[in-house]
């Protein structure tokens, strides 16, 4: 069963270079739409930079306390043209120069883990205290063990999604 949420919340890309903590960047992308299927919630993340960027997730729904591994797969997918707009604005953040007609891949699937879920099984506490948002920590890999990244979103309804 599908069932669609349309939000009208598009704001304008917040882009952080961390160069305050010293490593890193964060992005802040608007949820514009939210698709609650019967074993996912797929989200659309979309915000105005020099015309739209952002990417779509697949998002497991994941029962507290049923005794799931925090570790999880996540879809993350493209939002066509949009997508391949994000990339401009990240290659500026990384300092990384990248081929302006290459195009964001159709979708990948990445592990994951609930950085809340985590905590209580690690330590028997939350990680963080009750919100609604959603902390999770993605990891890239590929066979060349020099080729990863760590990626971490959090969704928080009230405002937006934020990638860092």
């Amino acid at each position: 069963m599908l069932k669609k949420q349309r939000r009208n919340l598009l704001r304008t890309l917040i882009l952080d270079s961390g160069e305050e903590e010293g490593w890193g960047a964060d992005i802040r992308l608007s949820i514009t739409e939210i698709a609650s299927m019967d074993s996912s919630v797929r989200y659309e993340a979309v915000s105005s930079h020099e015309g739209n960027v952002g990417v779509e997730f697949d998002l497991p729904k994941i029962k507290s306390g049923t005794g799931n591994s925090p570790t999880q797969t996540l879809t993350i997918r493209t939002c066509r043209e949009s997508s391949d707009k994000l990339l401009a604005p990240l290659s500026k953040l990384y300092k990384v120069k990248t081929d302006t007609t290459k195009h964001l891949i159709s979708s990948a699937k990445l592990a994951f883990v609930d950085l809340n879920e985590f905590a209580k099984a690690k330590f028997g506490k939350d990680a963080i205290s009750a919100t609604d948002a959603k902390e999770r920590k993605l990891f890239f890999e590929t066979e060349n063990p020099d080729d990863y990244a760590e990626l971490y979103v959090n969704i928080k309804m009230k405002r937006s999604c934020g990638l860092s």
